[in-house]
This record gives C-alpha cells, sequence and structure tokens, in this order.
C-alpha cells in the first residue's frame, strides 16, 4: 500500500534538485530517478492498517515516517486525521472492539500508545525497557 507523503515531510524543492532523467520501472512505464538511479517518489510506505468496525470505509495506516492517518475510501487524495507520536516506523494498528473510539498503535520506536481517534496525540504511552 502506498499513501501520499504530507506536505510537511517531503522535500519538494531538494526532489527538484535531484531530478536528472526518467527511467522505464519493471511494469514500462516511465518514473523520474535521481543521479544516483533511485526512483524519487512522494509517496510513504504504509506499513499497517486497519478498518473501523462502525465504518468500513474509514480505516488507519501506520507509516514508515512514525504517523498514523486516518484515511476514508471515499476521499483518496487527503487524510481525514494525522496522528503524531511515535518516531520510529509504526507496524501495527488496532481499533479497539469494545470502546469504538480508541485504537492502539506499536512502533519500532519500542513503544506502544493508546489514542483517542478525536485527538492527535496519545492518551498514554507504554514503553519497553530494551
Amino acid at each position: 500500500m502506498r499513501i501520499k507523503r504530507p506536505a510537511h515531510l517531503s522535500s519538494g524543492e531538494k526532489v527538484a534538485e535531484r531530478k536528472v532523467g526518467s527511467k522505464k520501472n519493471v511494469s514500462g512505464t516511465q518514473e523520474e530517478v535521481s543521479s544516483s538511479g533511485a526512483p524519487i517518489s512522494q509517496f510513504s510506505a504504509g506499513l499497517g492498517f486497519d478498518f473501523w468496525q462502525k465504518d468500513s470505509n474509514i480505516y488507519l495506516v501506520g507509516t514508515e515516517e512514525g504517523l498514523i492517518h486516518k484515511c476514508s475510501c471515499s476521499y483518496n487524495e487527503q487524510f481525514l486525521e494525522t496522528y503524531e507520536g511515535h518516531t520510529g516506523s509504526v507496524y501495527r494498528i488496532r481499533w479497539c472492539p469494545s470502546l469504538p473510539h480508541l485504537f492502539v498503535s506499536c512502533s519500532t520506536d519500542w513503544s506502544v500508545r493508546l489514542w483517542n481517534q478525536d485527538h492527535s496525540k496519545p492518551l498514554m504511552t507504554f514503553t519497553s525497557s530494551k
């Protein structure tokens, strides 16, 4: 799953400087490449997701930047909400089955965080002693 990188995390001016050409990818379409030959993309990898039990059009996506996006199948060009709190990639997200406004996430920052969908910051953070 690929999701659009938020504007505040993309470095559009640096991307424009690194663009040097294009090449055909595996599917045969043209893609922009940097001077090193690596593809340039404005997309971030979605690592984990879960659909909301109250509305199957609403889902959460954890990203490699540590953000969680609340998305809708009806609005594929924008996020409904962005949750910030993790400092590592978010690999798991699960809605709470008994309290549908809560969800939990875990990350490579060695933390598990409890969230209320109406707040962009976590309610509680549980950390490992590493």
